[in-house]
């Protein structure tokens, strides 16, 4: 008999985009009433990095409108 080959297949990873918390970053649950910006205030060291923390946490979480936050969501919070 003359051997065949058999075709092998490679699985191929695929990338994602869910963000991974680091040792230093910090998970927040959405509550009710929470906008970016009032959890940015939770934890800033200084009030004027509220902004910067705010669009911090927006890209941490792959969020481009900040109104689609939802209660129970659980955020990472970047390290300052």
């Amino acid at each position: 008999p003359t051997p065949t080959a058999t075709p092998e297949t490679t699985a191929t990873p695929t990338a994602t985009a869910t963000p991974t918390p680091t040792a230093e970053s910090q998970t927040y649950v959405v509550q009710p009433g929470d906008t970016l910006f009032m959890i940015a205030s939770l934890f800033a060291s200084d009030p004027s990095q509220i902004e910067s923390l705010a669009n911090a946490i927006a890209v941490a979480n792959g969020i481009t409108d900040p109104a689609t936050i939802q209660v129970g969501q659980e955020l990472i919070i970047p390290s300052q």
